[in-house]
């Protein structure tokens, strides 16, 4: 362990962590008034980074929970490095939600003033029952040899909430009426993205680990990438459904997806995060190279997260005040610019450097948290 908290990586992250930590100071200190939010765009890159951990840790847990549940031995090298991954993105998850609230002193009414007919209420009660779940059944697989029959039982309880979790996620954003661009098809693709972002999070760490069974030309490398590539699948023809049938009827999201401001986002995630890594695991070959399978994950990673980003800002791309001046920005700069920027119908999104750093910083306390949990407890399953 001694040997991990002095690597230069390890010490690279914990310093990336900790700036993020004093941006996030200064942010408490000044408000989120700092970042690229107001009041037409209440969520930004924070709610986009907590849609994208939720869904990999989802993901990954539902991987560790169905090679327990299913008694898949031949995949059971992965099995703890992807518990791993489930808890310290779903903890990453919640860090956002914290994160985007700004007034941390006040978190303790999110308990005492729960409102259980909200969906938000939902979210914060299953990702606390996942965070629980992730660690007992970690610590689970991790003493397996003091009651092998524990590991069975939280897993069959892990399994359905990993989708549960996911699935309230995407009902927190489909659930607001007032939003044209989120429905009923976004818990469908949130699940088909989060198995697909959860897999290639875990060959990736597997990879780095250089789990045994992974290496060149060994199967389970090859049964991985397959899967991927299924699960790439999935996710393409849900997206396609949604924007073939939004561009069918007229709807303003096609527009606004294909052509509009928020193509390069869309395109990215389309061609980088699904055509493109699809071609590449389907290719012969291409299964049982652990570079290929890499570069091929880590593409669906990025178009994965180019996609909750295009999912959160399609929502407040079009007015919900048809009539009057609008509301107000609510940002120092619309105070100071007169009544002409004060009142607005719509309103405009870019993050600060801010808000970007804070983001960056929780990325590199992910990879911290993961190279740490894995130290400590993996060895326990030895």
């Amino acid at each position: 362990m001694d040997k991990t908290l002095k690597n230069p990586l390890t010490i690279a992250l914990a310093v990336v962590a900790a700036i993020g930590v004093g941006v996030w100071i200064y942010q408490l200190a000044n408000g989120l008034g700092i970042t690229g939010m107001d009041n037409m765009t209440s969520w930004g890159l924070y709610l986009a980074c907590f849609m994208f951990f939720g869904g990999v840790a989802s993901g990954a847990l539902a991987i560790a929970a169905s090679i327990e549940v299913f008694n898949l031995d031949a995949w059971k090298p992965i099995q703890i490095p992807a518990a791993v991954c489930a808890i310290v993105c779903i903890c990453c998850a919640g860090i956002c939600v914290l994160l985007d609230i700004g007034g941390i002193q006040r978190v303790w009414r999110m308990i005492v003033g729960l409102n259980i007919e909200s969906p938000l209420a939902w979210d914060m009660l299953v990702i606390t029952a996942s965070i629980v779940v992730d660690a007992l059944f970690l610590h689970a697989l991790c003493f397996k040899k003091d009651d092998a029959h524990r590991a069975g039982i939280i897993a069959r309880i892990a399994l359905p909430l990993a989708v549960l979790c996911v699935a309230v996620e995407a009902w927190v954003f489909g659930m607001q009426v007032a939003k044209e661009a989120w429905g009923a098809m976004l818990a469908p693709v949130f699940v088909a993205s989060a198995l697909d972002s959860g897999l290639a999070l875990v060959i990736l760490a597997c990879l780095a680990l250089k789990v045994k069974g992974l290496e060149a030309g060994q199967d389970l490398l090859g049964k991985l990438a397959r899967l991927l590539s299924v699960f790439v699948a999935v996710d393409f023809f849900l997206i396609f459904c949604e924007i073939a049938t939004a561009a069918y009827t007229g709807e303003s999201l096609a527009g606004l997806v294909l052509t509009g401001s928020l193509a390069p986002l869309f395109w990215v995630e389309v061609i980088c995060g699904l055509v493109l890594p699809f071609c590449m695991l389907a290719a012969a070959g291409n299964g049982k190279n652990p570079v290929m399978v890499a570069a091929a994950s880590a593409l669906v990673l990025v178009g994965v997260l180019c996609k909750r980003c295009w999912v959160l800002l399609s929502g407040f791309a079009f007015a919900n005040v048809s009539g009057g001046s609008g509301v107000t920005l609510g940002t120092v700069a619309a105070q100071t610019g007169g009544v002409a920027q004060v009142w607005t119908q719509t309103g405009s999104y870019l993050p600060t450097i801010p808000e970007a750093v804070i983001a960056v910083a929780v990325f590199a306390l992910a990879a911290l948290g993961f190279i740490v949990v894995y130290r400590l407890l993996a060895q326990k399953a030895s």
